[in-house]
């Protein structure tokens, strides 16, 4: 894709503390799909995987970023919600702006690290916790990422 840059992609630690293993853990996996998209073209990243799915890289670029921003900014950082796309808009690619989806997602991982930077403890409760809807702390929050990123 054009305007991206290589990726450097560091393998995680296997001895840590918990903090430590989740972030790198996280960032090795936002790393593995900026590694899958790099080089392609815009048109290769709309390709769908199989027929009649929709998934494509660029839908889960779009899906990532709101992921990101739905968990980070939302839930632990307290601003929003605000989304881009709702629902399955994410995956509705034809005629997407490959460069507005990247940029998107950069910015949502750069504001991820920085309201995880914000965090003193794995144990301090994000900012957009309500009553009612569980206290859902930082290990929690990001181990999910994890999980939705091995599912990608």
């Amino acid at each position: 894709m054009s305007g991206m840059t290589t990726v450097e992609r560091i393998d995680p630690p296997y001895e840590g503390d918990e903090r430590t293993l989740l972030i790198a853990w996280l960032e090795f996996h936002r790393a593995t799909l900026a590694i899958k998209c790099e080089g392609l073209s815009d048109d290769q990243l709309r390709l769908r995987s199989v027929p009649p799915s929709q998934l494509s890289l660029l839908g889960l670029v779009r899906h990532m970023a709101e992921v990101e921003n739905n968990w980070f900014r939302y839930w632990l950082g307290g601003d929003g919600p605000v989304y881009r796309w709702q629902g399955d808009e994410d995956f509705a690619i034809d005629g997407a702006d490959v460069a507005e989806a990247f940029d998107y997602w950069r910015g949502e991982c750069e504001n991820a690290r920085q309201v995880v930077g914000r965090f003193t403890s794995l144990d301090d409760v994000g900012a957009g916790q309500t009553k009612g809807a569980g206290m859902q702390r930082g290990p929690w929050r990001l181990s999910g990422r994890l999980g939705k990123r091995m599912r990608v």
